[in-house]
């Protein structure tokens, strides 16, 4: 299925954010290979993640799904997409990277 599709479909259903129809071209345009440069990119995601965690930290809990996610996003940075969409790290983890 194209990028594009999936999106459409995800986008207009009922559970469909909001977020994601008036992104949906960037989103289709990252998956289909051209990171977008991102007004909320993977190192702003990546920061705010790791206050987060931080955070939880600091009050004894730990969150080891955001972890997973912490290292996809420093997996992302260190391939070169940190000024870019989030969607990039999408598009990374779909091929494997």
């Amino acid at each position: 299925m194209s990028p594009a599709t999936a999106i459409d479909l995800i986008a207009d259903s009922s559970a469909g954010p909001t977020v994601l129809k008036n992104r949906a071209q960037v989103v289709v345009d990252t998956l289909s290979g051209a990171d977008q440069p991102g007004t909320f990119d993977i190192a702003g995601l990546s920061k705010d993640l790791d206050l987060a965690l931080r955070w939880a930290r600091s009050g004894g809990k730990t969150l080891p799904l955001s972890e997973v996610v912490k290292a996809s996003y420093e997996k992302a940075r260190a391939a070169g997409l940190g000024r870019f969409d989030g969607a990039s790290l999408t598009r990374m983890l779909l091929d494997g990277s």
